[in-house]
């Protein structure tokens, strides 16, 4: 027996996110509500410099009360997919095109409650091109070397799930390279 939704009733539908409460026959034969949140998805980029500087993006995050510094990095929209997101992401929010982009790794930000899938790629070869962020995002562009963007992982400095992943893989394939 697999499980089994029985029934959904969507109790909220915004611009980023829905919400619902899914009744589920679990495999023991019980039915358990659960809340979830049905998320288009993202994308992210770990982006390069030729001198091994890695882009990263400062923005007030709201939620946290602080600012964040972490990859740049979107939604998908409809009709776009991650791939195409990470390009524009990357062009919006940090001003590059990259030559070389590749898919790191996909990672569920949070599988107990919601379905986001985020994307995380690595670009390589990047090209000055001019930067529009959203209306509605305040940002500064942050170059660190790589090495030491990894240290503020374990400092503290760096606590956004997204770019500790994203650093970390694209960390242990550079050790697995050389």
């Amino acid at each position: 027996m697999a499980y089994e939704l029985l029934k959904r009733e969507l109790k909220y539908s915004g611009r980023i996110f829905e919400f619902s409460i899914d009744q589920v026959l679990f495999q023991s034969g019980a039915t358990v509500e659960l809340e979830v949140i049905h998320h288009r998805g993202g994308a992210a980029v770990v982006a390069l410099t030729d001198d091994n500087q890695v882009v990263l993006v400062k923005q007030y995050r709201h939620p946290m009360g602080e600012y964040v510094l972490e990859l740049p990095a979107g939604k998908i929209d409809l009709g776009h997919t991650a791939e195409q997101t990470a390009i524009n992401e990357l062009a919006q929010e940090a001003g590059f095109k990259a030559k070389s982009l590749k898919l790191l790794t996909t990672s569920y930000p949070a599988p107990g409650y919601s379905g986001e899938r985020l994307y995380i790629y690595l670009a390589e070869g990047l090209e000055i091109v001019e930067r529009h962020p959203d209306f509605d995002e305040e940002i500064e562009v942050i170059y660190l070397p790589f090495k030491k963007a990894c240290e503020m992982i374990f400092t503290g400095e760096i606590r956004d799930a997204k770019t500790i992943i994203g650093l970390l893989t694209t960390l242990h394939l550079q050790i697995s390279v050389k």
